[in-house]
């Protein structure tokens, strides 16, 4: 039953799709077979369509929910937009795409701002640094329009992690600035095809604008971009990660992922968490409805 993955992986998000989107993020490029896949399970009442969408439960709120998260995202990207163009003029940064809900369609009340950044090698923590300075300074440490909680550098681009929730989020994520680098993204992360062979990336990265730096940005480049700056930027990463590691020593999962070419914040395990319900819904399903689906891999 391929069609019944993506409505299980979005339906943990309470995200109910479309038919195109059922066949865009299935593990098949053959229309006909999701198609048949789905009138099977209308047929076997284990799914079910409200108006355009297919959803697992029949849940009016889940089609309200989604249709009013998305009027609210058109609504706001502009000013995403403006946020991603603010942050491409700071020191060392080599691209910026929009990641999180809002890259997704959805934006409400709870949402942030998140952004996915591309660094000059070497220079990630120093980027991180300009950047975290400027949110507390300024935004009172506000996560809401700029929450900045994932980078890489040119040299890194290729996602360690190689699952289905990597795979969405890689997928989904809307390049603004930078098409070279997110040229270079998108090849280094062709593994995606594996989970969505028919989602295109080749030239996701088309629409994205060039980075102008002012003339200050140049300068603070001037001065760090040399040995000195890369020993600036391994002494913060390892300033910052022993106070991340301090932070939670209590907990079991340090929320965060550093290293001198990554730095992210993944809070709770989140990814792990995401990869556990699924595997859980697989299993409701097999045991209900005597569906066999192969498990994800963290």
């Amino acid at each position: 039953m391929i069609a019944l993955k993506p409505l299980i992986y979005f339906s943990l998000f309470n995200h109910p799709l479309t038919d195109e989107e059922v066949f865009l993020f299935s593990e098949t490029n053959d229309i006909k077979e999701v198609t048949k896949d789905i009138d099977v399970l209308l047929n076997k009442g284990i799914i079910n369509r409200v108006d355009s969408f297919l959803l697992l439960e029949n849940n009016i709120n889940h089609i309200n929910k989604r249709i009013k998260g998305k009027k609210e995202a058109d609504a706001i990207m502009p000013k995403a937009e403006k946020v991603a163009k603010f942050i491409s003029k700071f020191p060392f940064i080599k691209g910026v795409a929009i990641s999180g809900s809002l890259s997704k369609g959805y934006f409400d009340k709870k949402s942030d701002f998140d952004f996915f950044v591309i660094t000059k090698p070497k220079r990630v923590w120093i980027a991180r640094l300009f950047l975290a300075i400027y949110k507390r300074l300024f935004l009172n440490n506000s996560y809401k329009e700029f929450c900045v909680n994932y980078f890489v550098s040119t040299d890194t681009l290729e996602i360690e992690e190689k699952n289905k929730f990597t795979a969405t989020e890689i997928v989904t994520v809307i390049p603004l600035f930078g098409e070279v680098e997110f040229n270079d993204f998108y090849k280094k992360n062709n593994w995606v095809h594996k989970y969505f062979p028919n989602l295109e990336l080749k030239n996701r990265a088309e629409r994205t604008k060039n980075i102008s730096k002012p003339i200050f940005t140049k300068i603070v480049e001037l001065i760090f971009d040399n040995p000195i700056g890369t020993g600036i930027n391994y002494l913060l990463m390892k300033y910052i990660s022993r106070r991340w590691k301090h932070r939670y020593i209590k907990k079991q999962n340090n929320p965060y992922k550093s290293k001198e070419e990554i730095s992210k914040h993944h809070p709770d395990n989140y990814q792990q968490q995401v990869i556990t319900k699924i595997n859980e819904r697989y299993n409701f399903f097999e045991t209900k409805y005597g569906i066999n689906i192969a498990k994800e891999i963290a």
